[in-house]
Parts: C-alpha cells; structure tokens; sequence
C-alpha cells in the first residue's frame, strides 16, 4: 500500500516536472505571447493556452491572459512554483521510508491455549502498545491446545509457546526446548463450581474439566481439590475439554460440575452465581505464562529470541504502570465491565514474576511436580527447562 503511494506520487510529480516553464508575456499592458511548439501533456481543464490555473498570479496588475501582443515584448520563462514540488519530493521520501519499515517487520508466531485469560494480557498489551513492532517484530498470536502447541513449536509452525508449564515437562522428557522468561508467579487460576455445587461435599462423584493433563490449570485443579480434602484419582472424574472458553462453555451446560477458570472469567463467573472452591493463585506458587522457543531458534536465531525477551520485559513492566489503559484495553479486548477489569488487575499485579524471574523454590517445585506426573526420577536441572541468558542480557540493557 505504501510502495503503490509512494510510486502514484512520483508518475504525478514526474509528469507535472516536465511543465516547470511556461512562457507568459510580461508587463501587465501587454497582450498574451502564443507559446512555440512544444510537447505538453493535457491539462485537464486547469488552465487556457497552455497555462495552469495554478501558476496564475494573484496580482490584478498583471493578468495573464491577455490578447495581442505588442512589439518588443520579450519572451521569459517563470519556473513552476518549486515548494510545493520540494515538498512533494519531502512525502515521497517519507513514504518510501515507511515502506522500508513495514518491510522491515518480521512476522513472528507465539502461541498459546488461552482465550480469555488474563494470564495472556501482558502479552496482548505489549502487542497493543507496539513494543514488539518497535523491535521489528510482527507479532501474531494464535490460540492452541496446550499439548498441541509444543508440537507446533518443534515442527516451526510457530516460533515461540507461551505455555511454561507445558515446555517444562516437554524439556523434562527430552525435548529441545527452553522457556525463556516468565509473565507470573503465581497461578492465576481458581476452581469454579455450578451454583448447586456449593461446597467440596457436594463435588464429590461429579466431574471436574481440566485443559489438558499436564497442563498448568490441571495442576491447579488437583492442587485445589487436594486443599478441599478430595483425592483428584478417587472422588472426582477429571476430564479434558480445551481451552478456557469451551470449558466455561461446559461448566454452563452442565457437562461438568467443576473446571479450573483463569482471571477473570472466576470473577465474572461468581457474579453470575457460580462458586469459588478454591483459588489456587493462595496455595499454588508456579511459573505461569511466559516466553518460550526451541533450541533450534535459539541457535539460529538469537537476535530475534533478543528482540522478542527485550519486549516481553518492556510489556511486563508496563503493565504495572498503566494502570488505567490496561484496563481500558482489557475492557475493549475481552469484553468485561470496568469493575471486573480493575478487580482482576489486582490479581495480575499481585502475581507478576519480577521482571520476568521466578524465585528458585517456585521453579524447583514445578520441576518436581512434572517430574513426579511424567514419572521421572533422572536428575534435572533450571537449566534443563529454563534459558535465562536473554532476559539477564534485556535486564542489564534497560538499567
């Protein structure tokens, strides 16, 4: 679109420079010189004669279409008025300097399972705000299972997971992947019930919808069945059903009884008159969301892995700072009222990793919680899941 511009302006100037000099009669008395022979374009009714109406003076003492010519009336040439054709060079340049930035953005892939989840919000604000865009990045965000996603991460089908849960049992298991850097630390998940569901007793024998097993929300599901004295394995059904919007949808219908619900979806869902079990967010101290790539990326890529960390650390920190247009655009993006908005930012702030680390004991236990459902006794090391070396690089940038 701008290269179309940016050429249409230059055929119009090009046409309009091959009229830089018209020949008009001089003073005012004398008649109108007829122009010699020359090759001119049509003029579309701008003018009479082979003059502009543009270039007409506006001095009632020296008309330019007179008749007649007097003897010794020299011939001179007036050049086209150059500022504007100075400024037309000027845009013509600015959009061609437009362009090149546009050319510039590379398209950039990130996925995640989440749909209505505030979890994804930093993310969604820094694409908002343009900090990806100001790194020369195009990012786009798609919405995937959980374990689907990581398959799509190895495959090159997208370039970047946001599912750190996920990633850390995939590294666990041998995959070349890493996270990179983390959105919060704590789980930004709570366990919602029907309204004829108010209490664990009640839970018992029913079905429970969790993402996907392995997943960060069904760690938090069997985390908060465990607070309310109900054995995830014996007293409940735990059934997969994807992304948040189709278990909200469940939950409405009656399909199960219980899902884990992410912010605010929790909040909206008590207001409706659905129950809060329990939120995990109080017991469940883990990695939640974040940056994470392959090692292949990594490798071949590492500017781009730079860039993409130097942005999430700029989304990060401005959410804690603007308050007011985070939650004017959560408003506008996920379609809640100002007072679900401003209550859920206060459960975004109260679990934002710190700039983008988590504390060791966090990632430790979500280590040991993925190694204890995959069944893992092998050793393993925060450097077999985690690559902080570009977060540790953006930090010390922005200092």
């Amino acid at each position: 679109m701008l290269c179309k511009l940016a050429v249409d302006l230059l055929h119009r100037w090009s046409k309009e420079f091959a009229m830089t000099k018209n020949t008009f009669a001089f003073p005012s008395s004398f008649k109108q010189v007829k122009n010699p022979p020359r090759q001119l374009p049509p003029l579309n009714k701008a003018g009479e004669g082979g003059f502009q109406a543009e270039y007409r003076s506006k001095s009632p003492s020296l008309p330019l279409f007179q008749r007649g010519k007097p003897d010794g009336c020299k011939r001179i040439s007036v050049p086209t008025f150059w500022p504007r054709r100075f400024m037309q060079l000027i845009l013509f340049s600015f959009f061609l300097s437009l362009s090149s930035v546009a050319s510039a953005q590379e398209k950039v892939i990130v996925g995640h399972s989440a749909r209505a989840a505030l979890s994804i919000g930093p993310l969604l604000y820094g694409i908002e705000r343009g900090f990806y865009r100001d790194e020369g990045i195009d990012l786009v965000y798609v919405s995937l299972r959980a374990d689907l996603g990581i398959k799509a991460l190895l495959s090159g089908d997208i370039d970047y997971s946001y599912s750190t849960g996920t990633i850390i049992r995939g590294a666990l298991l041998g995959l070349p992947v890493r996270n990179l850097s983390f959105d919060f630390a704590r789980v930004l998940h709570a366990l919602m019930s029907r309204p004829e569901i108010p209490n664990a007793a009640a839970l018992r024998g029913k079905r429970v919808g969790v993402s996907s097993f392995g997943a960060t929300g069904d760690l938090a599901a069997r985390v908060g069945l465990r607070s309310l004295g109900l054995d995830p394995e014996k007293d409940v059904t735990i059934i997969t059903l994807g992304p948040d919007t189709l278990r909200h949808a469940a939950l409405m219908a009656g399909t199960v009884q219980a899902t884990h619900m992410p912010v605010p979806l929790n909040i909206q869902l008590k207001k409706d008159g659905y129950h809060e079990l329990v939120y995990a967010g109080k017991i469940l101290q883990r990695p939640l969301t974040g940056l994470a790539t392959s090692l292949e990326k990594i490798h071949k890529n590492p500017g781009q892995v730079q860039r993409m960390v130097r942005a999430f650390l700029r989304s990060t920190r401005t959410l804690k700072t603007e308050r007011a247009g985070f939650i004017s655009f959560a408003q506008r993006k996920y379609g809640y009222s100002k007072e679900v908005m401003e209550e859920a930012y206060k459960y975004l702030v109260d679990a934002l990793a710190q700039d983008g680390f988590v504390d060791d004991a966090s990632l430790n236990a979500a280590i040991d919680e993925a190694k204890t459902l995959s069944k893992i006794t092998k050793l393993v090391t925060q450097s077999d899941v985690v690559d902080y070396s570009f977060l540790r690089a953006a930090v010390k940038g922005k200092q």
